[in-house]
């Protein structure tokens, strides 16, 4: 298993901590092949109809609230939110039902024979590979001022709560940004835009800042900066 350090921001103390990559998570038609391949003592649709019956015995256990303790996984329950007497009664919106799961013995056992490896941090950083310039039909060579533009790459779409800084930008080669103010498309793999009318003669870079994190479905507390390897003129 491969792990990479990520600076603690939790802490003031310059300290790093763990991130681990599981390179492999198993469907569980792949894990019954891999049982199968293992120990080859009954048929798929008999190891099928096991596991079903397997699947519907656990789900009646915990729509009785019963838990779990086996050897190799534990299943408990809690509950969030506050009451605000001795008197309120529990309701599924401010006082959720919640299932946790947790390793059992045999596979907290296992855990000191994995091997690890450390590797470089992995680049989430937004990724830019193209820029149409919809008024010259050019791509990855010039900028019209006050025309449309198309942009595709990886991990694009700008969001967050830092409002006054994500964006799309272009930056001199002084290093000042212009900032990119009409976006007509933010997707993931595509932006597209009006660029500033009053954008001054130049070399400039395009700039991604986002808070997207690689999920697509929340935020980071940092920001993730793309930057185009390629440079844009305007004449």
């Amino acid at each position: 298993m491969d792990y990479y350090l990520i600076p603690n921001t939790l802490a003031k103390d310059g300290s790093y901590i763990a991130r681990l990559v599981a390179d492999k998570s198993y469907t569980e038609d792949e894990l019954i092949d891999r049982m199968l391949r293992k120990r080859n003592i009954v048929s798929r649709p008999d190891l099928e109809t096991m596991i079903d019956a397997m699947k519907e015995t656990l789900v009646e256990i915990v729509k009785e609230g019963k838990g779990l303790n086996l050897p190799w996984l534990k299943l408990s329950y809690g509950m969030k939110g506050i009451f605000a007497t001795s008197d309120t009664t529990q309701n599924p919106t401010d006082h959720p039902l919640e299932i946790s799961v947790t390793a059992g013995a045999l596979l907290t056992k296992s855990a000191p024979e994995i091997q690890l490896q450390r590797i470089t941090p992995p680049d989430f950083s937004p990724r830019i590979k193209r820029f149409t310039d919809g008024i010259s039909k050019t791509v990855d060579s010039l900028l019209t001022p006050g025309g449309v533009f198309k942009i595709t790459g990886k991990r694009l779409r700008i969001d967050g709560s830092d409002s006054g800084a994500i964006g799309l930008y272009l930056r001199a080669k002084d290093g000042t940004e212009t900032r990119v103010e009409i976006l007509l498309d933010n997707e993931p793999h595509y932006l597209s835009g009006q660029l500033p009318a009053d954008l001054p003669s130049g070399i400039y870079h395009l700039v991604v800042k986002t808070q997207v994190a690689t999920s697509g479905n929340r935020f980071v507390t940092g920001m993730r900066t793309g930057i185009s390897s390629f440079s844009l003129t305007l004449a």
